[in-house]
């Protein structure tokens, strides 16, 4: 029971205590308002109880929401860890652009496909000290 239907049970029951002559306008009066007011209490019970089962509704919707987007985003993160990185660039001696992935970059040389020249490629590394980015000892 809450707060509210308690203070409308009190004033329900001043009333009957105090003896109210109900045949009165202002016995009627008082007896219709604490009837309304009972009602209003059992109404706003009743919202209490809607709300609580909302509450408990959307904390299961939000529970199952973060079980599809983990595993949504796990399926796509794995995804994109399959993927290569692919670069482009032109060749220096036809203008041609090459398409490259870290498998070529990781090779000895890089043959441009078109003219067959072989691409050198420069990597810039700000590192201090040794790092796999570049394969070197970076100082």
């Amino acid at each position: 029971m809450s707060e509210l239907t308690e203070k409308i049970a009190y004033l329900r029951g001043l009333a009957e205590g105090m003896k109210l002559d109900k045949e009165t306008n202002e016995g009627k009066l008082i007896s219709e308002i604490i009837d309304v007011l009972g009602d209003m209490g059992a109404d706003v019970d009743s919202l209490f109880d809607i709300a609580d089962d909302l509450e408990e509704s959307v904390a299961d919707l939000e529970e199952a929401y973060d079980e599809i987007e983990e595993e949504l985003f796990d399926e796509y993160e794995d995804e994109d860890d399959d993927e290569d990185d692919i670069f482009v660039i032109n060749c220096p001696s036809c203008g041609v652009e090459v398409a490259l992935d870290d498998d070529i970059l990781s090779g000895d040389a890089i043959i441009c496909p078109n003219c067959e020249e072989e691409i050198e490629i420069e990597f810039d590394c700000d590192c201090d000290e040794e790092c796999s980015c570049c394969d070197s000892d970076c100082e």
